[in-house]
């Protein structure tokens, strides 16, 4: 997704440096929130339940970023969900690391960290690699929803529930 989100900053929303600098900068101010709103409710979720709802929420959320440009022009309301999207990211990366935590012995801990952050995409080999380099508005915002919604389902149906 990282690879394809500058072509579609300067594509579907004709912006350029500044612009791609506001939204990432959007996605930390969200995570900042995201750290104290997880924090407040990591206690009565299990980490498995945080997971799979920060990784739908997440999920829809990014869906909603690269469908927007369809329907409303601007960066404003970008901006917004970039905020919101942080809050689930977060969710998903403090569950993920306390159920990787939780369930690996001792030895095998530091392998199976080192290949959780060195491999995350396994799961995600979709619309990023589908083929040819996509051409004009439609082509970007197509592999990009084809990456969201396989993100969402993956998510959602690799979660176990506990």
């Amino acid at each position: 997704m990282s690879a394809l989100f500058p072509p579609f900053v300067r594509v579907a929303l004709d912006g350029g440096a500044l612009e791609l600098g506001w939204l990432m900068s959007s996605q930390a101010v969200g995570g900042l929130i995201g750290g104290v709103v997880v924090g407040s409710v990591a206690a009565r979720l299990s980490p498995s339940r945080l997971l799979g709802l920060s990784a739908v929420l997440f999920g829809l959320i990014d869906l909603a970023i690269f469908l927007y440009p369809a329907f409303i022009e601007g960066i404003a309301l970008g901006l917004i969900l970039f905020v919101l999207v942080g809050i689930p990211v977060t969710g998903v990366v403090a569950s993920l690391q306390t159920l990787l935590q939780r369930s690996t012995k001792d030895h095998y801990r530091g392998a199976c960290l080192r290949r959780a952050r060195h491999d995350p995409s396994a799961p995600h080999a979709d619309g990023n690699l589908a083929g040819r380099p996509p051409r004009g508005r439609a082509g970007h915002r197509a592999c990009l929803m084809i990456h969201e919604a396989n993100q969402i389902i993956s998510e959602a149906t690799i979660t176990p529930a506990r």
